[in-house]
């Protein structure tokens, strides 16, 4: 129930904006607009491979509440692990997709550039912890099974 809660918290936290996972694809479509007004008030066209696109992996986001709300209420073994390799599998997706673009940004100058995890916001390290703790919690729940045998004493 964490992921799907942590969806709708800030993962983006900048100085002056934040964004939660919800709002990543507003994000990028806000972006394609700006870039296409900066073109036309140039009265330059974008060239196509120059457009920003929304990446693959905001649609896969878009699955995070409605696979925490089913780990929470079919609450089987294999259920919680199953949400959590997916949301661990999609988070090292963006990590992997935005550092590279943070990389290239950062060629051309003599400077680093922005680390990636200095815009993380509360909502993003929730949906990072949160299939850790369901991992752990279907091992510890599900790994001891209770006894219902009749004790020797009351036979």
């Amino acid at each position: 129930m964490a992921i799907a809660a942590a969806y709708f918290l800030p993962w983006i936290d900048a100085i002056f904006f934040s964004f939660a996972g919800y709002e990543l694809g507003k994000l990028y479509d806000g972006m394609a607009a700006l870039q296409s007004g900066f073109g036309d008030l140039m009265g330059e066209a974008v060239k196509e491979e120059d457009v920003v696109k929304k990446p693959a992996w905001v649609y896969c986001t878009y699955l995070f509440p409605l696979i925490g709300i089913a780990s929470a209420l079919i609450n089987k073994r294999i259920v919680h692990f199953l949400s959590a390799v997916y949301v661990l599998a999609v988070l090292a997706w963006i990590v992997l997709s935005l550092s590279s673009v943070l990389q290239g940004m950062s060629e051309g100058s003599s400077s680093e550039g922005p680390s990636l995890f200095s815009f993380v916001g509360i909502g993003l390290w929730i949906t990072i912890l949160a299939p850790f703790g369901q991992i752990v919690g279907g091992f510890l729940c599900y790994s001891s099974k209770p006894d219902h045998s009749i004790p020797a004493s009351a036979e």
